[in-house]
């Protein structure tokens, strides 16, 4: 799978999405709490008028969570069940990258 990705850190560790994806950058905005959620969703934002759920991709994969700063970034992208908001610590920009350096989600250990 060849193209361009955003990269970004989350804590410590390099990933990316593909630009594709990718819908907007936003500042860190404070997000609405709402019961029942899994650990890793921290809410919903408003984005352009849509409720969008806002996830911390850092306590899925096992790390530890994001610290809430105001000067990490929320990635805003196309999902199959719409749109999703990401919280990354820091932006890298953006990679080229081929077939041999990619590694899909499906490969990586996602713990349960």
């Amino acid at each position: 799978m060849n193209g361009a990705y955003l990269a970004f850190d989350l804590r410590g560790v390099c990933f990316a999405v593909g630009l594709h994806e990718v819908v907007e950058v936003l500042r860190m905005v404070a997000p609405i709490p709402l019961p029942g959620l899994a650990a890793e969703v921290l809410g919903v934002v408003d984005y352009r008028g849509a409720v969008v759920p806002l996830l911390d991709p850092a306590r899925r994969l096992g790390l530890l969570p994001s610290a809430r700063r105001l000067d990490a970034k929320i990635v805003v992208c196309t999902s199959p069940s719409g749109l999703l908001g990401i919280v990354v610590d820091e932006l890298r920009g953006l990679v080229e990258a081929g077939e041999a350096e990619y590694r899909s989600r499906e490969a990586m250990p996602i713990p349960a």
